[in-house]
This record gives structure tokens, C-alpha cells and sequence, in this order.
């Protein structure tokens, strides 16, 4: 189902970052007690065992910014030319 007006999401936008934020509080939470019982480990620059999963990481992280960007822009330029994509009105 495609929505054609993007502020109609904005209460489940609104959810999703209450959720972030809830996850992030627990993630914070959890990483201090981690560090005032066992402190501060030893870290290195390079871990050459773990490195693919840096990459793999990076890679997933980064390529769906540049649709979510192209995709918003599209609505956007629909916005203000006042019509769908096919030439035909839709208000």
C-alpha cells in the first residue's frame, strides 16, 4: 500500500522514535553498569579477526540512505508540481 502524503505517518514516525529512544536509554543503561563493575577494557586501532564484519556493517548500515533520499526528494517534486507522477491529478 503506498501512502501519497507522508504526514499521515507521522504518528507511527512518533512511535518509532519513542521505541528508539526506549532502546537507547536500555543500551546506555546496560553499557554503564557494564563498565562500573568490570571497567574500561583494553582496545585496540585494527581488529584484523573481526574486520569483514566492520565492513558488512558499514555496507548495510549506509545503502539505504541514498533511497530513503531519492524516494523523499520524488515526493517532494510531486508536492510542488501538484500532481502524481504520471501526469494526473490526485488531490
Amino acid at each position: 500500500m503506498l501512502v501519497r502524503d507522508l504526514a499521515k505517518l507521522s504518528g507511527t514516525a512518533l512511535l518509532a522514535d519513542a521505541f528508539i529512544l526506549v532502546g537507547l536509554v536500555y543500551i546506555f543503561g546496560s553499557e554503564i553498569a557494564i563498565v562500573s563493575s568490570r571497567g574500561i577494557a583494553d582496545v585496540k586501532m585494527f581488529n584484523p579477526r573481526d574486520f569483514s564484519l566492520f565492513i558488512g556493517t558499514a555496507v548495510f548500515s549506509f545503502e539505504g540512505i541514498g533511497l530513503v533520499s531519492k524516494w523523499s526528494s520524488f515526493h517532494i517534486a510531486i508536492d510542488s508540481e501538484n500532481r502524481c507522477w504520471s501526469g494526473y491529478s490526485y488531490h
